[in-house]
């Protein structure tokens, strides 16, 4: 409920910003203890569940956190125009510093 309030006075925008900065500020991304592969390879609820109980208790506890507030997010898409597909559109880049990685090197 105290997001929901923090979203009305600030807006979606300028908190999105902010927690984009905040994850690529880590020195790892969230996912990065897990390849490329098995993240891609995630079909269903059951097997992302299965890959994510592989990471770390700080990552899993990261993740749990973040995925409960793009829930938010997604709940008052009426609001914000953000549905499940813009939210991970954003957030997505922002999980891992692999990607860094690979758009550094394909853009070089």
């Amino acid at each position: 409920m105290m997001f929901i309030i923090f979203l009305h006075y600030v807006g979606v925008c300028h908190w999105v910003i902010l927690l984009q900065a905040w994850f690529r500020e880590h020195p790892t991304g969230v996912l990065d203890p897990l390849t490329p592969e098995q993240v891609m390879q995630c079909q269903s609820e059951e097997e992302c569940a299965q890959v994510v109980s592989r990471l770390p208790p700080t990552e899993a506890a990261l993740l749990d956190w973040a995925i409960n507030l793009m829930a938010d997010v997604v709940q008052e898409e009426q609001k914000n125009k953000m549905n499940a597909r813009n939210v991970a559109m954003v957030f997505a880049p922002n999980m891992t510093q692999v990607t860094i990685f690979f758009l550094t090197f394909f853009l070089l």
